[in-house]
């Protein structure tokens, strides 16, 4: 058991610190016969004689001082592992013998092995070790094996200690020197190789070696000349390497024997200054050696022609032959079995006939590389019935410009093409003309493209190439590319690319179609949705509908688009003959003759029901208020009608001013009012339904097929330039019924304003507004800016028919922007001075059982309360109904007394629980300030009915006045009069959503906070309109179809729910109160008392 001897733990940490690893450690001193183990450890009586670790490149480790410990080792062999650490380690280890550390890692001096004296064999080829040779040895006479080659020992052959049975020793690449003679007295030696080291002296020495048999001393100082004193010596010697000395190998003067060298098998003299014939070398010196089967003799200087050796010795042994680099002029013959002859690098060299042809035939290795033959038709001849070319350019020569094709693979030839056929086997590259290997390049702005004796190509035009251009690559445009078009080379810009002077610009900022390469900025056709419009070298977008523009195929002449079929002027804004306008698109009149009654019928029902409720409007105002509250009792349907046409004029303005913000949908496509197209319907095909709802005279387009029937530009003029008139004119029409009966002209007029005035102020925005830009907000060249409503007239002309048609659109802005909020401005201030009065007196009550109402001077008036409404007593009732329809529900008893009013809650009436979720500060202020407007409100309508009859303003304007909680607010139809002309002037400017975001939304706050409407449920309305005219602008301008038209929907959906859930109010309940109370005062004034109903009507 080894892991119970005492030096176990020592060899144990020896072998851990080389790297073994643990398990294999255990292997080795519990299971030591394991086949398994790789390492071989010999114990004599517990004592470690031999480590062998050979071959183990898994090991890295170190030689540890724990190495001195092993006082019996004999034999340590780490050669060809990856074991370092210094030899030093060895330096007490006085029995070791064999010591293999080839190919370690192990270094230091040499000079630590001095005092090893049994030491037979060591080896440190490979490592690192160092140090003087005659330092490191004393005399071991048992020494038989030395090899320091590949190593940095130095020294003098000459302190080399006396080693009587040395019998190889091996000192290759070491920097040792001295004289070969002070080894002449080892005469056991058997090996010797001094190549490549400074040792000098003569050949001679090798005389007194009778045993050797390998001697290498190339790349020494060795000279010397081998005489007749060779003859008899060496006979065991079978390697002689003598390449690049000085020894003179000649010839002897006598023929050799059959003894001289008869071993030698390898004899090398390359590099060697022979300096004589081939046939001396071969005949008179070596031909009786008949076991020289290796002959080396490259570069010797040799020269002559290869003889027959046929009946010496050495033609049966030599199975190689290298003569490369001598002078040689002719081979005669090859020897009999040799396999292999080098001829590389001999110039002008002859075969005798059948030569080469029997070697090939023999699979002879014949190197021929860097040969020029003296008699080509050799050449010839064994191409044409011997060798095969091969199929691949071996040889490329980039400075003299050529390339060869080799041997095909099969023989055992190898040659230089351009020197063994270059006629033949080679060729002028690409960019290079000529033949075989004489070539020249190409000169500039040319190219070739193929091998062979081509032409070289002058290059396209525009583009330049240095010499020796290889393809149509090498030539550079000046601008762009290379592009081949039907089968020439041409220079222009790549594809998606457009020549623009002397650069290439991409087609994409340009929107130009450059789907081939070659394309030029001024010809390139525009994409679709684009148009050339004056700019020579760029298309502009254009507007919605983008496929009205449709380029592709065709080029664009100048500033002319090429639109698509049925489209026409500058970017296909108007259509062309045979063709109508129907939205913003132009369908074929033949196939769709019926587009656009859809539309029109719904403008022509909406005027049908407008005029049918002007109708009723009028016949209302004739007919006595009394009258129409006495014939029947109000019910919650009659009050839910009244709501409803009340509602009514406010969607109309919200569906109006929804089409006006449609605009801001920009670049989305905007389909047409119904019917059939060649291009599909776009993402807001409501559009052109609810623009009829504007009632402008441009629907009249589609109608009745007048485009069709008369000159469609004609009639699109005609249209454009009567839209904005005709509501004036139909306001004009309406105020000269105002001779017909007092006060109706007025009426009408107003009513006209509330149905007309957002389509008129829309179609003189149109007539009068120049598109200056492109569908992506991008400025149209100078002069090519059109009008929106008239594209075939330039914003800049100055023809007659322009200076009309803006006679008529500013004098229609005026109208719309001026004079129509004028006049309201007007009526506003009439009926301010008109009931400036009403607001110089106050009323206050007293509810405590009894609703007590009495009137009291305002501080500062000079109005006697005596001299109000004719008398106190229509202004007392008028209060007291205020107060009962806000305090009271039920049955109540209405009373006049001295001074005041009295009312008196009868059995089964209430206190109205209107109020009761507020806080009771809250809840008083809130009813305190709802009975004095609603005592005003009535106030002012009984001042209106005084007046009515001697102002037939006030007359005419009475429904708009009592529209509001308070004649006053009369200013918020002047403001939405100029919202709407703020909508219509902003959609079109570059701010379009943040203005119409703003003006949108400070109406919807405005609306909130005033209250304006006499009705509560209107006022909700009209803020719930404005905020949906918000979102809709966001909508348009995001392209967000479905919240457009939910924003459209939205309104009319809060309408209909404040109609089902609060019909009534408190402001309505009044003023039906006082229309019944009214007709009673005379009853009233002589003491007797009236019953009303005040009570909230309701479905729930």
């Amino acid at each position: 058991n080894a892991s119970a001897c005492p030096q176990a733990p020592v060899l144990r940490s020896l072998l851990k610190q080389m790297g073994m690893a643990e398990d294999e450690l255990k292997t080795i001193f519990e299971d030591p016969d394991d086949p398994r183990k790789r390492t071989v450890i010999t114990w004599i009586d517990c004592n470690v004689e031999a480590i062998v670790l050979k071959r183990r490149e898994d090991l890295r480790g170190v030689l540890s001082d724990d190495l001195l410990k092993l006082q019996d080792l004999k034999l340590l062999d780490l050669s060809n592992t990856g074991i370092g650490g210094n030899v030093a380690t060895l330096r007490k280890a006085r029995k070791l013998k064999d010591v293999w550390l080839q190919a370690s890692r192990v270094f230091g001096d040499l000079a630590v092995l001095q005092n090893l004296t049994n030491l037979q064999q060591v080896s440190f080829r490979g490592s690192e070790i160092h140090g003087d040779l005659s330092a490191a040895f004393s005399n071991l006479p048992e020494f038989k094996f030395l090899d320091l080659s590949e190593t940095k020992v130095g020294g003098n052959l000459a302190g080399l200690p006396q080693f009587p049975e040395l019998r190889r020793l091996y000192l290759k690449n070491t920097q040792v020197f001295g004289n070969l003679k002070t080894l002449s007295n080892i005469a056991n030696i058997t090996a010797l190789d001094l190549s490549n080291t400074s040792v000098s002296g003569d050949i001679s020495a090798i005389l007194k070696w009778p045993m050797v048999l390998e001697v290498d001393l190339s790349r020494t100082k060795v000279t010397g000349r081998l005489g007749r004193s060779w003859a008899k010596c060496c006979k065991r010697l079978h390697t002689l390497r003598l390449a690049n000395t000085q020894v003179k190998f000649v010839p002897l003067r006598h023929v050799p024997s059959p003894s001289w060298m008869p071993a030698l098998s390898v004899l090398e003299l390359s590099g060697s200054p022979l300096n004589c014939s081939i046939a001396d070398l071969l005949v008179r010196a070596l031909r009786l050696c008949r076991s020289l089967g290796n002959l080396k003799v490259a570069r010797c200087g040799l020269h002559g022609r290869l003889p027959r050796l046929g009946r010496f010795a050495v033609a049966r042994a030599l199975a190689s032959l290298d003569l490369e680099g001598n002078r040689l002029t002719a081979v005669t013959a090859l020897p009999l079995i040799c396999q292999t002859v080098i001829l590389a690098d001999d110039q002008n060299l002859t075969f005798n006939p059948g030569v080469l042809k029997n070697a090939l035939a023999n699979g002879v290795f014949l190197d021929l590389q860097n040969v020029t033959f003296a008699k080509p038709a050799e050449v010839t001849d064994l191409l044409d019935t011997t060798l095969e070319i091969g199929k691949y350019r071996t040889l490329v020569n980039e400075e003299l410009g050529f390339a060869c094709f080799d041997i095909a693979s099969g023989v055992s030839l190898r040659v230089s093409p351009e020197k063994f056929a270059p006629e033949r086997l080679c060729s002028c590259m690409p960019g290079w003309i000529g033949s075989g290997t004489s070539c020249r390049k190409c000169p500039r702005n040319s190219f070739k493209e193929d091998y062979g004796l081509g032409a070289c190509l002058p290059c396209p035009l525009n583009s330049s190439s240095p010499a020796a251009a290889r393809s149509h690559d090498s030539c550079q445009c000046d601008v762009g590319v290379l592009f081949e078009q039907n089968g020439t080379w041409r220079c222009g810009c790549p594809k998606d690319y457009a020549r623009l002077g002397k650069s290439c610009v991409k087609c994409d900022e340009l929107h130009l179609d450059c789907t081939y390469a070659g394309s030029e900025a001024f010809s390139a056709s525009a994409l679709p949705g684009f148009a050339r419009l004056g700019h020579p070298t760029r298309a502009f977008q254009c507007l919605p509908p983008e496929l009205r523009c449709n380029a592709t195929g065709h080029k664009a002449d100048g500033p002319t688009a090429v639109c698509l079929k049925g489209y026409s002027g500058p970017l296909c804004m108007d259509c062309a003959a045979t063709y109508y306008a129907t939205g913003s698109r132009c369908a074929p009149c033949l196939a769709e003759a019926a587009v656009g009654w859809s539309a029109w019928l719904v403008a022509v029902v909406v005027v049908a029901v407008a005029m049918v409720a002007a109708w009723w409007f009028s016949r209302r105002s004739a007919t006595p208020a009394a009258s129409l509250s006495l014939s029947t009792s109000p019910t919650s349907f009659s009050v839910f009608k009244e709501l409803i046409s009340a509602q009514g004029p406010m969607l109309l303005q919200m569906c109006q001013l929804w089409a006006v913000l449609a605009a801001l949908s920009g670049s989305k496509t905007v389909g047409h009012a119904g019917g059939e197209s060649d291009v599909d319907a776009g993402e807001f095909w409501e559009v052109p339904y609810v623009q009829a709802l504007q009632l402008s005279v441009t629907n009249l387009k589609s109608a009745l097929n007048l485009q069709c029937n008369y000159d469609g530009a004609a009639v699109r003029f005609a249209l454009a330039l009567a839209a904005p008139v005709i509501p004036l004119l139909l306001l004009l029409c309406c105020l000269v019924c105002e001779f017909w009966r007092h006060g109706l002209g007025i009426n009408l007029g107003l009513q006209a304003i509330t149905l007309l005035y957002i389509g008129g102020a829309r179609s003189c925005s149109d007539l009068l507004s120049c598109q200056e830009t492109d569908g992506a907000g991008d400025a149209l060249p100078p002069g090519f800016a059109f009008r929106q409503a008239m594209p075939y007239f330039w914003c800049n002309d100055e023809s007659q028919v322009k200076r009309y048609v803006d006679l008529v659109g500013y004098v229609s802005a005026l109208c719309y922007a001026l004079v129509i909020p004028c006049c309201l401005l007007y009526l506003y201030a009439r009926q301010h001075i008109a009931l400036q009065s009403s607001r110089m007196i106050g009323a206050a009550a007293a509810h405590s059982g009894d609703l007590r109402v009495c009137l009291y001077q305002v501080r500062g008036s000079s109005v006697d309360p005596q001299d109000l409404c004719g008398d106190s007593d229509r202004r007392h009732l008028a209060a007291l109904t205020a107060y009962v329809a806000v305090l009271l529900r039920g049955r109540v008893e209405l009373r006049l007394e001295a001074k005041e009013a009295l009312a008196r809650p009868l059995e089964g009436a209430s206190h109205s629980d209107l109020w009761d979720f507020l806080a009771s500060d809250v809840k008083e202020r809130s009813i305190t300030l709802k009975c004095r407007s609603i005592t005003e409100m009535l106030t002012e309508r009984c001042i209106l009915q005084e007046v009515e009859q001697s102002d037939r303003v006030l007359s005419g304007a009475k429904n708009l006045l009592l529209k509001y909680t308070l004649c006053g607010n009369l200013w918020m139809e002047i403001v939405q009069k100029l919202v709407a002309v703020g909508l219509v002037s902003v959609v079109g400017s570059l701010d379009a959503l943040q203005l119409s975001l703003a003006i949108t939304l400070a109406m919807a706050a405005i609306s909130g906070m005033v209250q304006p409407y006499l009705l509560p449920q209107l006022n909700t309305l009209q803020c719930c309109c404005f905020l949906c005219l918000a979102l809709a602008a966001l909508s348009f301008d995001f392209g967000w179809p479905f919240l457009s038209r939910s924003a459209l929907l939205l309104p009319f959906v809060v309408s209909a729910l404040l109609a089902l859930a609060t019909p009534d109010s408190a402001e309505r309940l009044a003023v039906r109160l006082w229309q019944e109370v009214e007709p009673k005062l005379g009853q009233l004034q002589k003491g007797q008392s009236v019953e009303i109903n005040a009570e909230i009507l309701s479905f729930f």
